[in-house]
């Protein structure tokens, strides 16, 4: 929310004529946040304030975040700075490979490292789960709610996901449907859309221990039962590729090597 008020806090300045202080906002939004939205705004900004070999640069930025909404400004700033048609299309190819990497870099962030608290909970039939037993896999762990919209928009993506990884066995899912969700209300979620997965039943308020704030939320445990990454919310651009990325980094470099669980 404060980034997209800073947005239109710089469009502002620019229609009031401040266009000094729209471009340093712009910049510095652009510096701070770097995203399709904000490098695109910030290169129209300089196309409108004449310096068309600049826009250019940051509007290629924006299309390597995939801003394709910015092609047209990114073709115009390459018609006013004299470079030939190709010029986007060769920028962006080259910008592509550096964007790509700093968006993983990003999806990453800083591992935790933090013992995950103990989990004991027994699924919808009835069978118990322990989550130390798991150690030795990575464990992708997800709390949602049968009630939360955001939870139940995630679960097509999570399935995709589930079934990517399908016959690696050093990876391991588990949800656990959790804030007051009851076993009826899993099963006519589960039922209603054919899915399958195993579901563990919260009904110990086990996310109090670990210090859940909203849903969905999404940990990612390493093969020594560490929690190393955490998601909260469902966001759906990029969602199967940001997960992809933290499973492989967890994973045991024989496991990641062949494409499965180690002998």
């Amino acid at each position: 929310m404060i980034y997209a008020a800073r947005v239109l806090q710089a469009r502002a300045l620019a229609q009031l004529g401040e266009t000094g202080a729209a471009g340093a906002l712009f910049e510095e939004i652009a510096m701070e946040s770097p995203r399709s939205e904000s490098l695109g705004e910030y290169g129209r900004h300089l196309l409108r304030s004449g310096r068309p070999e600049e826009a250019l640069e940051k509007l290629v930025d924006a299309l390597a975040y995939e801003g394709y909404g910015y092609r047209g400004a990114a073709e115009e700033a390459a018609t006013a700075a004299g470079l030939p048609n190709d010029a986007v299309e060769t920028r962006l190819a080259a910008r592509r490979p550096v964007v790509q990497a700093e968006q993983d870099r990003m999806a990453l962030g800083e591992r935790l490292g933090r013992a995950a608290p103990d989990l004991v909970l027994t699924d919808r039939n009835g069978a118990e789960w322990r989550l130390r037993d798991l150690t030795g896999n990575v464990v992708v762990l997800r709390f949602w709610a049968t009630w939360c919209g955001h939870s139940l928009a995630e679960l097509p993506h999570f399935v995709e996901l589930v079934e990517k990884y399908h016959g690696d066995d050093d990876v391991v899912f588990l949800t656990v449907a959790s804030g007051g969700s009851s076993i009826d209300a899993v099963n006519e979620v589960l039922s209603e859309n054919g899915y399958t997965f195993p579901v563990l039943i919260d009904d110990a308020g086990l996310a109090t221990d670990f210090e859940i704030l909203g849903y969905p939320t999404t940990f990612y445990l390493d093969p020594d039962g560490l929690i190393q990454y955490r998601r909260q919310g469902f966001v759906e651009a990029g969602y199967g590729r940001e997960a992809a990325i933290r499973i492989d980094a967890l994973r045991r470099p024989h496991a990641r090597a062949t494409g499965g669980a180690a002998s």
